[in-house]
């Protein structure tokens, strides 16, 4: 599909440019044209008068259509070089690694999509496209001002090299201008994104007004800039008019001298005129585009940034294969800020293949941090995690994900049917999506929703959160890793379901198993394993039976 898009992107181009060649040429053609028109009225040559008006109107219509179908390429390759930079974006996006993706706020991905790739379009790719066409107007109505009186061109050039060194010495304050514009754009996003994230507790607690005035103040800032940005870029223009107009002005005083002396026909000064006017344009459009092509350095920075990213490791010994023998954690420590205390310190463990394990602690004690280390979600720890004799760090994303599963806390649903949320399009065995989907009593849940092949999940808050833990449990037992991790998957559950999930999960085969829970009961003692932390530090682990003998941490504060 991108190899399809490349070519018609270089086929368009092609076609584009020939387009741009002759919709300019006749444009001048026509100048040229109706200057032989108005010297066959001063000479009463009206045999004369009719071919050449005959001429200009097939010139005319060459002009109109090259003009259609020139504008039609346009908006085709633009449309093209868009789905071609989103297409590849996108891409690189999903391929980032989980830290690296979370390095950034959700609200500053979909600012620079819905927002900041608008603008390039607007400021970058098409002011390219005016750029060619502007040079292509430019040297031939150079030329036809060398046919007409050459001298003239050359004073015109030396009075247009004021036009072009001042804009360029603006360009740099008009790039400031957009920087910023790009930043209150994100800011704008993250605040509105997070108010409206909030909209249940803002009603609850009565803080419309409030959140309205936080607002309606990073909505002013973004317009406020943006008005800075546009009356800059009219100061910029009406300069360059200003000099449009005095040249024009020049050129009817040296025109009419010429003609005076009988140096030139009137019909060539009205054509010299018509001719300035395609210098002078293209000139004052090509600096606007080169300005507006600078103002948006910061968004080509951003895509650079994304599409050189590279989530190779130095090593990556492995990128395919299974996991054998086990997790091992060696002096883990990690924090999730500089500025922060660790949240878990001096982990040491081993997690074996086929044993199921459960780690119990008080809020705060690093249990989910260690599930989120073993799944790669944080790459800046201190320490070595290692699948079998193989460092974490030396792994590629794909080795990981293929052999791991994760049920986390964010229960993220799709728009889509049950069934799908679950398969998530794949082809697994119907005997045990149908065992899932009965032994968590989802296939009422699953009826309810489906009304045929396409659909989809159209009220996602009708959905309870123990149906939706449900849904989240039952796609990632069906992926069949030889990993799974469970964090807190029981916190919403009814005791049956609990039930139910905990004997599936013993008696998956090949997998190793390691659950995190708040509930402490009699059914810990069916996992191989019990972790205790605290603090952050693991300071018990053991059977049940063993840390309820040993009386302490386990036994007695949990």
């Amino acid at each position: 599909m991108m190899q399809k898009i490349k070519n018609n992107k270089y086929i368009f181009f092609f076609l584009l440019s020939i387009s741009i060649l002759v919709y300019t040429g006749s444009t001048i053609a026509f100048s040229l044209s109706f200057k032989n028109i108005i010297d066959c009225l001063t000479q009463k040559d009206f045999n004369a008068y009719h071919r050449k008006i005959f001429i200009s109107i097939i010139i005319v219509i060459i002009q109109i259509i090259s003009f259609i179908i020139y504008s039609r390429l346009k908006n085709g390759y633009t449309k093209i070089v868009m789905l071609n930079l989103k297409e590849n974006l996108y891409r690189k996006i999903f391929s980032f690694k989980i830290p690296f993706f979370y390095k950034s706020d959700l609200s500053k991905y979909i600012s620079f999509i819905f927002n900041d790739l608008n603008r390039y379009e607007d400021s970058n790719v098409i002011p390219k496209i005016n750029i060619m066409e502007k040079i292509s107007l430019f040297i031939f109505a150079a030329i036809g001002i060398m046919l007409l009186y050459p001298m003239l061109l050359l004073f015109i050039i030396g009075a247009l090299i004021v036009a072009i060194i001042l804009p360029i010495f603006l360009s740099k304050k008009a790039k400031e201008y957009s920087e910023n514009l790009s930043r209150r754009n994100e800011k704008a996003v993250s605040k509105i994104t997070e108010i409206l994230n909030g909209f249940k507790v803002m009603k609850s607690f009565n803080l419309i007004e409030m959140a309205s005035i936080e607002c309606v103040d990073v909505t002013k800032e973004l317009e406020n800039t943006k008005f800075n940005l546009r009356n800059y870029m009219m100061l910029v223009q009406g300069f360059l008019m200003f000099l449009t107009t005095m040249l024009t002005l020049l050129v009817f005083i040296i025109g009419g001298s010429l003609v005076v002396k009988s140096v030139i026909t009137v019909g060539s000064l009205i054509a010299l005129v018509q001719l300035l006017f395609n210098i002078v344009s293209p000139i004052i459009a090509i600096m606007t585009s080169i300005n507006q092509i600078k103002s948006v350095q910061e968004i080509k920075n951003k895509c650079n940034e994304i599409l050189e990213y590279n989530n190779d490791n130095s090593i990556q010994h492995l990128s395919k294969g299974t996991f054998d023998k086990y997790i091992d954690l060696k002096n883990v420590s990690f924090k999730y800020s500089s500025n922060q205390d660790y949240a878990v310190t001096d982990f040491n463990f081993r997690f074996n293949k086929n044993k199921k394990y459960v780690i119990v602690g008080g809020n705060g004690s690093g249990k989910s941090t260690i599930l989120k280390l073993i799944a790669n979600y944080f790459d800046e720890y201190e320490g070595y995690i290692q699948f079998d004799n193989n460092n974490t760090r030396d792994l590629k994303v794909d080795f990981i994900y293929d052999n791991l599963a994760y049920i986390d806390q964010d229960l993220f649903l799709f728009n889509k049917s049950i069934k799908d949320n679950i398969t998530l399009y794949k082809n697994y065995d119907d005997n045990r999506y149908t065992e899932l989907v009965n032994g968590f009593k989802i296939k009422e849940l699953s009826k309810k929703h489906i009304s045929g092949v396409e659909s989809n999940l159209n009220d996602l808050n009708s959905v309870s959160g123990g149906e939706k833990q449900k849904i989240v449990i039952s796609r990632e037992i069906l992926k069949n890793s030889s990993i799974l991790l469970a964090d807190e998957p029981d916190s919403a559950l009814d005791p049956q379901s609990v039930s139910f999930f905990i004997d599936t999960i013993l008696n998956l085969k090949n997998v190793t198993g390691i659950m995190v829970t708040h509930k402490i009961n009699h059914n810990l003692s069916k996992f191989d394993e019990i972790l205790v932390m605290e603090h952050g530090k693991l300071i018990e682990h053991g059977s049940y039976e063993e840390l309820v003998s040993k009386n302490g941490y386990f036994n007695n504060k949990l």
